[in-house]
């Protein structure tokens, strides 16, 4: 089966891949404003399509408490990333990075450089969350990307004020397959459309050609970020959506934690200091 894939770095005016039937909680800001309704719900800020584009603070919407405390505490291991503007390119791009351990983020090679011909730390600029003190985190060291698996394994910098990664406990990394079910509530975080980390929860999981398909709703902007089981565990990386960005076919793919943990001990081996800062399961 060969699968119709759009990489979800690069702002663009259409509609985020979104499963009506599959979406549990649909995308909310996660540190942005909220009035507590009574019982065990919020309404929160959340963003709203205007001609097929995301525009910020334009909703609001009910959830339950759990889900935004949850989503709050979860963001915190997540980093807004802004690659650099290629010369000629008519639109800003935007992408999401996470902490695994250490100084370490992961994020797509994608976010970094959407030709997949570079590398380099120059490439893009990241930030800490709101949750915490929204501090830029400079790139010190790419130290492996693959391309066929869409993700690069990056060390920042110590900070000399502010927060650094290494302060932070840093997310489990699930490295175990997850098993098929329609029923699993997963949870994406990323910086949807530029405009800062949103969450969304949809329900189902399932493992085809080499990637994970999900249908916690995304947006552009989402990719190199993490999606959570269940147990707060990441189980992987979000890369791509489907070409349908609406409807019962809609689906959004990830590359599993898994198949990174075996890509990074054939190529950086399990004595590298990077692949043992990782917080593996």
């Amino acid at each position: 089966m060969k699968l119709a894939l759009t990489i979800l770095s690069i702002a663009t005016l259409t509609f985020g891949s979104i499963n009506p039937d599959r979406t549990v909680v649909p995308f909310f800001e996660i540190y942005g404003g909220y009035t507590d309704l009574g019982d065990d719900l919020y309404s929160v800020e959340a963003p709203y399509y205007f001609e097929g584009e995301v525009r910020r603070n334009g909703n609001w919407q009910e959830i339950k408490k759990e889900t935004y405390h949850r989503a709050r505490e979860l963001g915190k291991h997540v980093l807004t990333a802004t690659p650099r503007k290629v010369r000629g390119e008519w639109a800003p791009s935007f992408g999401t990075a996470f902490h695994v351990g250490g100084n370490l983020v992961l994020t797509a090679w994608h976010v970094i450089d959407k030709e997949f011909r570079k590398n380099s730390c120059n490439r893009v600029k990241t930030r800490l969350s709101d949750g915490l003190d929204g501090n830029r985190i400079g790139c010190f060291k790419v130290h492996h990307c693959n391309r066929k698996l869409d993700y690069c394994l990056a060390e920042m910098y110590i900070q000399k004020r502010g927060l650094s990664l290494q302060d932070l406990e840093p997310p489990i990394i699930n490295a175990e397959p997850q098993r098929y079910s329609e029923e699993a509530e997963i949870m994406a975080i990323g910086n949807t459309s530029g405009l800062g980390l949103h969450a969304s929860v949809g329900k189902g999981i399932k493992k085809i050609n080499d990637k994970y398909w999900f249908y916690a709703p995304v947006f552009f902007g989402n990719s190199g970020g993490p999606i959570f089981n269940e147990n707060d565990e990441i189980v992987g990386i979000v890369t791509a959506q489907s070409k349908e960005f609406y409807g019962d076919r809609a689906r959004n793919y990830a590359t599993s934690m898994a198949d990174i943990k075996l890509d990074l001990e054939k190529n950086l081996g399990t004595d590298h200091p990077a692949y043992k800062a990782i917080n593996f399961k």
